[in-house]
């Protein structure tokens, strides 16, 4: 009876394993194990339908030495170039092979990077194809352009470095299109190109993670999230001394930034804000800019095509620096004030095409210099076609050299303000336009 009793028992079990391991139709299906063991911390794709991997190479980076998985159990060795199909709700492992990867990409001419086919998600440590303990840390250029063109990159891998090496993540998720989110950033000392262009064109991505570093270094958020359409907030930028370019270009493009951070610097850098909000067309109040003194094309186009922009930040610097202001409210051209500018001696094109195209702007700041310089007032107000009031006390002639093209296509009347000091008498486009009214003070 025993006996069979346990006949039974075992007939029960491959009767329910074989309709388990059947569909609908009847076919037999292998069990699928969509994520890897939460053992596994490295690297890992999975995939959402069909798919491909390729780790491709650029130029003549390093050797490097990598192994794959399907199942976390079989490791193989990777040949640089291999493709890897995928099925849907399966995984692919990467790690370092037999030896350590001291070294991965060598500069932004030799250099790997991955080309995806079909919806993917990427999780797990980076680091891993480094080292599988993860001790090894990024490299110069280790990283550059890993992910770059990948449209179908759902989501990115940790990157848990706190310690940043020259473009380490350069270029690193630029043109992930179906990119959502970003991973955290928690380094707090930056390094020249860092993350130049790391998230560039992620039309995806709606929120930036958190920037804690206070350390800046050159170009070290240099177009960061420029062209990323979908960016409707930006992160805190906590820092309080600058670099060189250090967040130049950083939201470029960004159409949907309602508004920017807060920006608490005091000690400039040259271009440390060039382009930083350039055609950021959503973006509708400037952050206040406290800093008193001032370093080359610091403000450099920092605002042009703001276009929604309203108003603008006070300036309170008085010692002006070659091209400081230069096109800083080009094209805004929903501006309807400007700024003081209460500086009273000039620098080389110093507030250049500051005004251009703002064609809701109807009476200019004072202009209380005396003694122009080279290209200081040049395209200063051209084509401001509503201005119709300019107070200018300059005594010195205005010239194509130093106000050209300045009060080019403004309104055709108009009040024009200069000192009673003032001996020149140049109209048109480069002095007084015609059909204004002339007041001496």
């Amino acid at each position: 009876m025993k006996k069979v009793f346990n006949l039974l028992v075992f007939s029960v079990l491959i009767a329910g394993f074989s309709a388990c391991s059947k569909d609908d139709s009847g076919n037999q299906q292998v069990p699928k194990n969509p994520v890897p063991s939460a053992d596994y911390k490295g690297l890992a794709f999975i995939s959402s339908g069909e798919s491909t991997v390729r780790l491709a190479q650029v130029g003549t980076p390093y050797e490097i030495s990598l192994e794959y998985s399907t199942d976390e159990s079989h490791w193989k060795p990777y040949t640089i170039g291999e493709t890897i199909t995928l099925a849907d709700s399966t995984f692919l492992l990467f790690r370092n092979g037999e030896h350590k990867n001291r070294k991965f990409s060598k500069d932004d001419e030799n250099y790997y990077h991955f080309e995806i086919s079909g919806p993917i998600s990427a999780q797990g440590n980076i680091m891993s194809l480094l080292n599988r303990d993860f001790s090894t840390p990024p490299t110069f250029y280790g990283f550059f352009a890993l992910f770059e063109g990948c449209t179908s990159l759902l989501s990115a891998p940790e990157l848990p470095a706190t310690t940043m090496e020259k473009g380490c993540y350069s270029q690193m998720f630029s043109g992930c299109t179906a990119l959502k989110s970003a991973p955290e950033l928690p380094a707090e000392a930056l390094a020249t190109n860092c993350y130049r262009y790391m998230f560039r064109g992620c039309s995806a991505l709606t929120s930036a993670p958190e920037l804690p570093a206070t350390t800046m270094e050159q170009g070290c958020y240099f177009g960061m999230f420029s062209e990323c359409t979908g960016l409707t907030s930006a992160p805190k930028l906590p820092a309080n001394v600058l670099a060189n370019n250090c967040y130049g270009w950083m939201f470029k493009g960004c159409s949907a930034l309602a508004s920017a951070p807060e920006l608490p610097a005091t000690k400039m850098e040259a271009y440390c804000y060039n382009s930083m909000f350039a055609n950021c067309t959503g973006l509708t109040s400037a952050p206040e800019l406290p800093a008193k003194r001032l370093e080359s094309n610091c403000y450099n186009c920092m605002f042009e095509g703001c276009t929604s922009l309203t108003s603008a930040p006070e300036l309170p610097a008085t010692y002006l620096v070659k091209e400081c202001y230069h096109s800083m409210f080009n094209g805004c051209t929903s501006l309807t004030s400007a700024p003081k500018l209460p500086a009273t001696t000039l620098e080389w094109g110093c507030y250049s095409e500051m005004f251009q195209g703002c064609t809701s702007l109807t009476s200019a700041p004072e202009l209380p210099a005396k003694e122009l310089i080279r290209n200081c007032y040049q395209l200063m107000f051209k084509d401001c076609s509503k201005l119709r009031y300019v107070k200018a006390l300059f005594t010195t002639s205005p010239s194509e050299e130093t106000t050209k093209d300045w009060l080019s296509g403004v309104a055709a009347s108009g009040t024009f303000v200069k000192s009673k000091n003032a001996t020149w008498n140049l109209t048109g486009v480069h002095g007084i336009p015609k059909g204004w009214r002339i007041e001496t003070r």
